[in-house]
């Protein structure tokens, strides 16, 4: 296991990942839907004997409904503890652990897709490109050349999708790092991880640029849409729970003190979103690219 995956996989083995993960809920088409809802409307538009590749499988929640739907299903994620999850749970789905900007420069990988995909997982994927990880302090800093890593990125995204044979499709999703979810995530995650320009919505915006940029050549046809929802709670226990070791990946929970003034902060952020009953409905948000090689 190298530091990237020590980094990322640190406090997110597959359970606790499940376990902190609440339920998501968005306006599809004019009705209010739970995410898995949605991605099944999605994926229906695909014919389902093509073969498909999924890009960060995570603890393959939605790879389950990939093998529900398509008749060749296989998935690749950096983390070893991921990838063993999700075989002992889906057998019959190809696996391999391996870092997407890897997998994304070997064409030959390419060669039996017919449906790329990737669900919150390919913007991590291009951050990648703006950071730099000391193996001595086992920590991880900004770029020192940003142009650079500027170049590397637009490489990666253009090996991802023109490596891809004529006429295969891609879905590719984002979260919306500028919902009200997400904002509160990046009040505190920049703190130890200052993002590319110190904008959480560079990652996004770099991946739309060089996905126009591919348009504008005839070379990909992508639809883009945001599709605004939100995230549901139980209580407010839930929501910490979400947040400390989900969204924070733990890192915030050996200092006592800060822990607390985030609950607080969370509490006096998030009260406007409080139901009658307790619960709470926090506006969230998805960006979704649905496309084709051409």
């Amino acid at each position: 296991m190298d530091i990237k995956e020590i980094e990322y996989t640190k406090y997110l083995l597959p359970k606790d990942y499940e376990e902190a993960l609440p339920p998501y809920f968005f306006d599809f088409q004019g009705e209010i839907i739970e995410e898995v809802v949605m991605l099944k409307k999605i994926l229906n538009k695909f014919s389902s004997i093509s073969r498909v590749m999924e890009l960060g499988v995570g603890t393959g929640r939605v790879t389950e409904i990939l093998y529900e739907q398509f008749s060749d299903v296989s998935g690749i994620d950096i983390s070893s503890n991921m990838i063993e999850s999700v075989r002992k749970k889906l057998p019959n789905v190809k696996l391999e652990n391996i870092d997407i900007n890897k997998f994304v420069n070997d064409k030959s990988n390419f060669n039996d897709i017919d449906i790329l995909c990737s669900f919150w997982a390919y913007n991590y994927a291009i951050l990648n490109h703006y950071e730099e990880f000391d193996f001595q302090n086992k920590s991880i800093k900004p770029t020192s050349n940003f142009d650079k890593s500027n170049l590397n990125s637009e490489k990666m995204i253009n090996e991802t999708f023109l490596n891809l044979k004529l006429k295969s499709d891609f879905l590719i999703i984002f979260f919306d790092s500028t919902s009200v979810e997400q904002q509160f995530v990046t009040k505190y995650w920049s703190k130890i991880q200052p993002f590319p320009k110190n904008d959480r919505s560079y990652t996004y915006k770099r991946f739309l640029e060089v996905l126009n940029a591919l348009e504008g050549k005839e070379q990909i046809q992508v639809d883009h849409e945001t599709i605004k929802g939100f995230v549901y709670f139980d209580d407010f226990d839930k929501m910490i729970k979400t947040y400390l070791n989900l969204h924070f990946k733990g890192f915030f929970n050996g200092d006592v003190d800060l822990v607390k003034s985030i609950i607080l902060d969370l509490k006096i952020t998030m009260d406007k979103y409080k139901m009658i009953d307790g619960s709470y409905k926090i506006p969230a948000g998805v960006n979704i690219f649905l496309g084709k090689r051409i």
